[in-house]
Parts: structure tokens; sequence; C-alpha cells
């Protein structure tokens, strides 16, 4: 009886520890790949690491995050907690590259191993400009799209006044396609892009936006759009162009610029706006990221649209979104 009450104990204080080891990586440099992934686990399942695709948000203090990314000529790996404290950084030579997967695989997992050992924040750096912030809503302004995409597994929901529902899924870290429609499911929407990344300031993407009538209504239109945004994640400015084409009318050009300005990482002013022949639109406002719960923010301004020779009519706006997914 007393042998298994202490293997029992054993085996909770272990299962507990496993537990609080779990691990989540943002590769933000596109090193790791299914190869380098599989010996990362490998390595780091040794030393009761286990690395998840997917959080438990509301455990979220059960796991430690992980950043890879890009610095200057180096790769930089930045480890915090759930309080968005940096609890260790390590960086890597670009020659990281050019080893081998495995050995690649194993000289990462190592620093992580570091890191994670740590278990409470690096001396000094517990102010909040140490914390690690990511943007986790730079694929998209009010509506329109901008050219940075979802990464593979990521899922995007956005409802405009709640009456418009629109979810967007990265199939790949380049590809994403989504779909939409009102509450009452009149009209719906399909819309794929394709990302293309030049470089940290540059980005260009082609898609389309397919509108349809539903429950009998006969009504078509189709937008093929191709464009560039330049910037950060967080500062840029999108210029895109396309045609519409609709069971209403014949082709017409549609022009696009839209813009995002940081005043701080929780608020930045949005503004996308629309011309087409004589008619334009858009919307300008604040998006406001919640600080609890950084995937989810609040768009609030004026939506505003007309004619160029006639009056314009301006509402309030107002959208809510939050993402879902592996890496946050």
């Amino acid at each position: 009886m007393k042998t298994l009450i202490i293997i029992s104990l054993l085996f909770l204080t272990l299962n507990g520890f496993a537990q609080g080891n779990k691990i989540i990586i943002d590769d933000q440099s596109s090193i790791i790949n299914e190869n380098i992934k599989s010996r990362l686990i490998q390595v780091l399942s040794a030393e009761n690491i286990s690395v998840e695709e997917f959080l438990d948000y509301e455990n979220r203090c059960e796991f430690t995050f992980f950043y890879l990314e890009k610095e200057n000529s180096e790769l930089k790996l930045t480890g915090k907690n759930c309080e968005k404290e940096i609890i260790g950084e390590a960086s890597f030579s670009e020659d990281l590259k050019l080893a081998d997967e495995s050995s690649i695989g194993s000289v990462i997992a190592k620093e992580i191993i570091a890191i994670a050992g740590t278990g409470s924040s690096v001396s000094g750096k517990k102010t909040k400009s140490a914390s690690v912030f990511k943007n986790h809503h730079d694929t998209r302004y009010f509506f329109a799209p901008s050219a940075f995409n979802l990464k593979k597994g990521e899922l995007y929901y956005n409802t405009s006044y709640f009456l418009v529902h629109d979810l967007q899924y990265g199939v790949t870290d380049n590809f994403s396609i989504g779909m939409g429609t009102t509450i009452i499911g009149l009209p719906a929407y399909v819309t794929p892009k394709l990302s293309i990344p030049i470089n940290d300031k540059v980005s260009l993407m082609v898609g389309d936006l397919f509108i349809f009538g539903t429950y009998g209504v006969n009504f078509a239109a189709n937008i093929g759009y191709g464009g560039v945004t330049l910037g950060s994640r967080s500062k840029n400015i999108t210029l895109a162009g396309g045609a519409i084409v609709s069971t209403e009318a014949g082709p017409a050009p549609v022009f696009n610029l839209s813009s995002t300005l940081p005043f701080s990482n929780y608020f930045s002013f949005v503004t996308e706006n629309y011309i087409s022949t004589d008619l334009f639109g858009g919307f300008s406002g604040i998006r406001i990221i919640t600080k609890t719960k950084d995937v989810q923010s609040f768009q609030l301004g004026f939506t505003y649209f007309g004619s160029v020779f006639n009056n314009t009519i301006v509402l309030p706006g107002l959208a809510y979104t939050v993402k879902f997914g592996r890496v946050y």
C-alpha cells in the first residue's frame, strides 16, 4: 500500500511538471521546417518540455512563449511568460541556416531548454518596454486586407456592427481563404488571398472577392485585386487596385488606400478608402487592442460613402475582431 502511494505521488509530481512545461513557438523567421521541428520536439521531449500547436487561453500561464525572428544579420530567440515579461533571450548567427537540419533543431532546442529552466523574468526586464508585443491584427484594416497573411492554422473572426460576420483561415503561411455573410445570409462572399513577402518592409498580394446573393436572389459581383503593403506589421500603408464586375453593371475600376498608424502597442489610427468611377467610401477611426487578451480588438470610428459629385453619408463605424490559432 505504501509503495502504491509513493508511485501515485511520483506520477502526479511528474505529470504536474510536464503540464507546467508547455511551450508555444512562433517562428517569424521561417527557419523551422518539418524536419527541424521534429528534431526540436525530440530534444525537448527528453527534458519534459512539450511543444504545443494550440493555446488553451484560459490556462495560458501553463505555457511559455518563444519568438524566433530576424534581427539585422542574426536570428533572435526570445522567451516570455504569460505576463509578457521576457524570461530569456538568445542570438544565433545567420550562418546557422547553413548547418544541417538536425543540428539546427538541437541548437535551438538547447537555448529553449536554458530559457525555460529559468522560471522567472530576467533581471531588469520586468518593465512594459521589455515585453514582447506581437501585432495579431496586421492582416486587415476595417474590412480591407493588407498584404500580410495569417500563419498556417490561424483563424481570424471579424464582425462589423455585429451584423456582418467574417472568417479568415490561414491555409499556409502565404495563402488564406475566407468567407462571410450577414445575419440573414444575404448576401455572402468568398475571398482567397495570396501573400508574397519581398522583404521586411515590402509585401505583395493578389486576391479575389466574390459576392453572391442567397436564398434565391439573383445577384453576383466579383472583385479581382492586387496590391502592395509598405512598412512594418504595426505601421504601414497599402495600395491596391482591381476591377468590379457584377450582374448589375459592367466592369469598373476600383482603388484602395489603407493605412495603420500606431500611437502605442494597443492604440492605432486605421483608415481604408475606396474609389470607383464617381463613387467613394471607407472607414477611419481607431483600433483598440485589449491588453489582457491581445488577440482581440475593437475598431471604432466612422464609415462614409457617396458620390464624388453628391452629398456623403457618414455613419458610426464599429467592428470587433479576435484571432484563434497556434501561436498566441
